[in-house]
């Protein structure tokens, strides 16, 4: 009994060595990957398995004439996009890399039109990299650039 507990326990330490080792190495990647859209783009957006935004990002704010001090915290980023076929892209790009093999996630590119708080329209390129997050669920890495 005392070596099957042993046994079990010591499996148990290197499944969470092994978590902990992707959850690092996946941190890693999602860092190297926001940097590079840093460098190209406008304002970069991490968005949870369920397209909400996972922090405030000021410069998509600023993008959109937002007014200082309202928060996109947890917002839904196609309520940014303007309705219609720019909208429905989006979401079935969202949609697809949920469905897709994970292996064969790729970054994508799409020109869309998106609302700012006056009503009027941005046309942005927007870079979409898909990602797992450490529960194995799909999130999504976006760079905004003003393409008007």
């Amino acid at each position: 009994v005392k070596l099957v507990c042993l046994q079990a326990w010591e499996s148990n330490i290197a499944f969470g060595a092994q978590q902990e080792v992707r959850a690092r190495f996946g941190q890693c990647q999602e860092s190297a990957v926001s940097s590079l859209l840093a460098m190209m783009c406008d304002a970069v957006v991490d968005l949870d398995h369920e397209a909400r935004l996972k922090a405030h990002c000021p410069k998509l704010s600023g993008l959109l004439i937002h007014r200082q001090g309202k928060s996109l915290d947890g917002d839904r980023f196609d309520s940014f996009v303007r309705e219609g076929e720019d909208r429905t892209r989006l979401q079935e790009l969202i949609q697809q890399s949920h469905t897709s093999d994970h292996e064969g996630m790729m970054p994508t590119m799409l020109t869309l039109r998106m609302r700012d708080s006056l009503g009027g329209a941005l046309k942005v390129a927007l870079y979409h990299v898909p990602y797992l997050n450490v529960n194995g669920q799909v999130n999504h890495m976006m760079g905004l650039r003003d393409d008007s």
